[in-house]
């Protein structure tokens, strides 16, 4: 009777389910197949959520067969939607409450295989790294701890930067596609001096600054996302190498959370944050003068940025220095 009710209870729970053995890329926001997709996610989970809750009672009596059918639903499930982090992320998460830490790795490596530019996998990953490595040896073995637990950040950060350059090559193609476009239907007259007084051609060139100006601003929207991005991932590993190395120094095998930050600077496409971070560091966990000098540092290169210049006065604040605190305002 249990089974047959159960039976009754996951039909209705899986109507409409799609069973897809052929991932799909999810659509983005506001575009065709996105609310159908987000309804398959959401069918999936509540599948997964229905055999956590154990309708049949097997966890006393036979427990394996519980995680096992967990498991199974999981791995349905990430068929079709391998490439929605969310479901990775909450199966290794499954596996590491209930001690089964290898598949939940395995959960994690193949998320991240499926999803390069993810941050919530790699961030999981390398806290993973993190709990678990057990330091003996010495500085030798911080070294090491430090370049296991810094690799899910690096080749996140390659990824990210890889798409920084290819959406910088796809504005250079589209310009110069609007711009030979433009060429072609209005041809360039060396001799006519009054090309610009045909109104036909000011319309065209128009047209053209006006695709122009979209197309920049597209573009700048995206990189604008991905440096938050880029940004975001710099600070964790700053945090994670500051808690696996400590402070260290630039330009040493122990380099710590100041190799970071120093690294971040080269890369580029950061943004105040990253400053806001490591100067934090620097003043709360070390007590180190040379976060007032990371302020300022910043305030220069983000003199117009509101959020930064709030974060500096605080914490001048902090450290009760009005004499800067005025020149800060009044200097920048």
């Amino acid at each position: 009777m249990t089974a047959r009710g159960c039976l009754i209870e996951l039909s209705n729970i899986t109507k409409g389910l799609r069973r897809d053995t052929l991932p799909r890329l999810p659509p983005a926001p506001g575009y065709e197949g996105y609310e159908d997709y987000t309804k398959q996610v959401e069918l999936w989970k509540k599948w997964i959520q229905w055999e956590k809750g154990d309708p049949l009672v097997l966890a006393k009596e036979d427990p394996a067969s519980l995680s096992t059918r967990i498991i199974y639903v999981f791995k349905q499930a990430l068929m079709a939607l391998r490439f929605w982090p969310e479901i990775w992320f909450d199966a290794a998460e499954w596996c590491f409450a209930n001690g089964m830490d290898d598949q939940g790795v395995d959960f994690l490596n193949q998320g991240m295989a499926a999803n390069p530019e993810n941050c919530l996998l790699h961030f999981k990953y390398a806290e993973r790294l993190e709990a678990t490595t057990i330091i003996e040896g010495g500085e030798e073995a911080l070294i090491r701890k430090g370049q296991l637990v810094r690799k899910p950040y690096d080749d996140l950060l390659n990824m990210l930067y890889e798409q920084v350059q290819k959406i910088q090559r796809k504005e250079k193609e589209e310009l110069a596609r609007i711009e030979d476009a433009f060429e072609l239907t209005n041809p360039r007259n060396a001799q006519d001096d009054d090309e610009d007084d045909d109104p036909t051609t000011a319309a065209a060139r128009a047209a053209k600054d006006a695709q122009v100006a979209a197309l920049r601003e597209g573009t700048k929207a995206q990189l604008q996302v991905m440096t938050k991005t880029i940004s975001a991932v710099w600070i964790n590993l700053m945090r994670a190498m500051r808690r696996v190395q400590g402070h260290g120094k630039v330009n040493e095998a122990l380099g710590g959370s100041r190799q970071i930050f120093a690294d971040a600077r080269r890369r580029g496409k950061i943004n105040s944050d990253v400053y806001v971070a490591s100067a934090l560091i620097e003043y709360h966990c070390y007590k180190d003068p040379a976060a007032l000098k990371i302020f300022e540092r910043g305030m220069r290169l983000f003199p117009e940025d509101e959020n930064f210049a709030l974060e500096y006065l605080k914490h001048l604040v902090a450290i009760n220095d009005i004499t800067s605190k005025f020149q800060s305002i009044h200097g920048y």
